[in-house]
């Protein structure tokens, strides 16, 4: 039977696995299971076919690719135990140098590809020194370096059959399944959503996605596939930055289901997963929720600016609950307007549990506005007392209801307001202000704070 994802933590501390079919009779009669993270290297799950020898023997583990992290390897078998590895001088570690790339291709063919146009030709490297090169091209030897209108290339190759050479005790001979377990590095996904809020309903609809990186220099190939969402402890943060050359998806894919596992969030894919090197597949990861939102108006100041008048412009945002019933895993929001090709804002959400609150800062209104001015200011011995106006102004065609927020010393009071301020905290106090259409609202208040 096959191993079951769920149990990939559990398994990890075992000391013997049992047989696993194959989900594809490819040429390595393998089986590759995948886990996705979005803050650190993958965790790759291979199990193969091996023909064994009693007794301590090398063997070859084929299709490790560059971004092997070597000192994160695990093995299994029944009664084998692992007695070293060997890595190859290719997969030394992740992002290896440009340089040492280039290097090893020494002696090897290479394409040149005009850097204005879509001309090629090939030729011979020859030698590498910093930035400039020689290559050999039609009988001739040529100098190439960064002014020279020229870039190289050459094929993407997969890792050598022996890029990872094991060795193996064994206590009888015979065919039995290893299993071999790593990270890489280079390969993660991350939560992305795009959403279409309706100002006249209140109504946002949420398009949740799932976008897995290989930002590596070889493929990424698994029967089975599985994303975490949340944070997962690492020792370094190896996070890829997005690509290009995005796949999607077919639309009947069906989204995965979120499970609890160890305090996170497992997707499991139903298909299996195929990524070129540098790719970039999208696939849903819920279906589309309609959520109730509302778009609301902060203005923020602080009595540290003194007396500056400069017009201040409200920041739009917009909040709405999670009540998808889902978690929502962190990842960036881009919200549209009713209006064709209208983008409102774009914004970052964290892992979001079900029912909790979201907001997200969109950008600024144009025609929602304040000036603020300190019109008296007084101390005596250590007590200070200040009197500020606020005017709002509201260009909209219809009222608006403005959150204006003060922020000040963390032991002032305020002693005196043209109107109630319905919270505070240490440092602040909130108005939640109604702006007539075409109109403004003038707040004045005072506050008291000691040494």
């Amino acid at each position: 039977m096959r191993t079951n994802l769920k149990l990939l933590a559990a398994a990890l501390t075992t000391a013997s696995l049992a047989p696993l079919a194959t989900l594809a009779a490819d040429a390595n009669n393998s089986d590759t299971v995948v886990t996705l993270y979005n803050n650190g290297p993958a965790v790759v799950w291979q199990t193969r076919q091996m023909d064994l020898q009693q007794g301590t023997q090398s063997i070859d583990w084929p299709s490790v690719p560059a971004s092997m992290l070597a000192d994160s390897l695990w093995f299994a078998g029944d009664a084998v135990s692992l007695v070293d590895a060997t890595v190859a001088a290719q997969h030394g570690g992740p992002n290896p140098d440009p340089q040492a790339l280039l290097a090893r291709r020494v002696g090897q063919s290479v394409t040149l590809i005009a850097t204005d146009s879509d001309r090629t030709r090939q030729a011979t490297l020859v030698s590498v020194a910093g930035n400039a090169v020689v290559v050999k091209v039609d009988g001739r030897m040529e100098w190439l370096d960064d002014n020279s209108g020229w870039r190289i290339a050459w094929p993407a190759q997969q890792p050598a059959a022996d890029a990872l050479k094991l060795s193996v005790d064994a206590e009888s001979a015979g065919e039995q399944p290893l299993t071999l377990a790593y990270q890489r590095a280079d390969v993660n996904w991350h939560a992305s959503y795009t959403g279409r809020f309706n100002s006249q309903d209140g109504t946002l609809q949420l398009q949740s996605l799932a976008v897995l990186e290989n930002k590596d220099t070889s493929p990424l190939q698994a029967d089975e596939v599985a994303l975490i969402a949340g944070d997962v402890a690492r020792t370094s943060d190896a996070r890829p930055k997005v690509m290009m050359m995005a796949r999607t998806a077919s639309a009947d894919s069906a989204a995965p289901q979120p499970q609890s596992a160890g305090g996170y969030y497992r997707y499991d894919l139903e298909q299996p997963v195929a990524i070129n090197a540098g790719g970039t597949q999208i696939l849903a990861l819920m279906p589309v929720q309609t959520l109730q939102a509302e778009r609301e108006y902060y203005i923020e100041d602080s009595w540290y600016r003194g007396t500056s008048t400069q017009r201040r412009h409200a920041s739009m945002r917009l909040s709405f609950d999670n009540t998808s019933g889902q978690p929502l895993p962190a990842g960036p929001v881009r919200i549209y307007g009713q209006g064709r090709a209208m983008l409102l804002g774009e914004n970052q959400i964290d892992n979001t549990p079900p029912d909790a609150p979201v907001t997200l800062t969109l950008g600024r209104a144009f025609d929602v506005t304040s000036e603020r001015r300190v019109t008296a200011s007084s101390q005596d011995d250590k007590t200070h007392k200040q009197t500020l106006k606020i005017d709002v102004y509201n260009a909209r065609n219809e009222d608006t209801r403005v959150h204006l927020i003060e922020h000040f010393p963390r032991n002032a009071q305020v002693v005196s307001e043209s109107a109630e301020h319905d919270s505070d905290s240490a440092g602040q106090a909130r108005w939640q202000l109604s702006v007539p259409a075409h109109g403004k609202t003038t707040l004045t208040y005072t506050v008291q704070w000691h040494e």
